[in-house]
């Protein structure tokens, strides 16, 4: 089911601390492969972190994680199963004229997908998934998830940045200056649908 997990931080330390940690709290989601990256923006001296703890099921030696395009342009790490990637990746091999270095990697669908439709290449997705992809041009991050909300994906601002993560999970245990409140309003609503809706969690912020 794979986890995936990164951060938007000044300060490298807190950013390497955080991934480490993730990483090792994620660890039942994916066996198999578990690393991150990080970039360095020297205009805005921020550093970005992107991380996956793999669970190998399609194109096993391909689909390795985080994945970056050709010219490095995008990197992406993602979670989920595409189950119309090989009809996706016909269409961007006719239409772009694209060359993929894997067989079947719905990953690398993904990122080829949005390399060149953008983000309304989501829109074209039969599957659940959860999505972090790092726009190098402009050092921005784009998280998207599967219409439905299959996949979970939560994130939280705090003074030390950004952090996103699968799992409620990694952010309690990564981030020890982050004070995680019960959010009542949210449980009021459990109680009454017997879910949470998004975009809010069991805790505020």
């Amino acid at each position: 089911m794979c986890g995936i997990y990164g951060c938007y931080v000044k300060d490298k330390a807190i950013g390497l601390e955080y991934m480490n940690k993730s990483a090792k709290a994620l660890i039942h989601r994916g066996p198999d492969q578990s690393k991150f990256v990080n970039f360095y923006n020297k205009e805005l001296d921020q550093y970005i972190f992107l991380g996956n703890n793999r669970l190998s099921i399609t194109d096993i030696e391909g689909g390795l994680q985080p994945m970056n395009t050709s010219d490095n342009s995008y990197t992406l790490v993602f979670n989920g199963e595409i189950f119309n990637s090989s009809d996706l990746r016909n269409k961007i091999i006719k239409e772009k004229n694209v060359k993929f270095n894997t067989s079947h990697s719905d990953t690398e669908v993904i990122l080829k997908g949005y390399e060149n439709y953008g983000n309304s290449f989501f829109k074209l997705l039969n599957g659940m998934f959860a999505v972090a992809i790092l726009d190098n041009n402009n050092c921005t991050i784009n998280l998207i998830v599967d219409f439905p909300g299959i996949k979970n994906l939560v994130y939280t601002n705090n003074p030390d940045g950004f952090f996103f993560s699968s799992e409620l999970l990694a952010l309690d245990i990564s981030l020890p200056n982050q004070k995680f409140i019960v959010d009542s309003k949210s449980l009021s609503t459990f109680l009454q649908l017997g879910f949470i809706p998004s975009p809010r969690t069991p805790y505020k912020n």
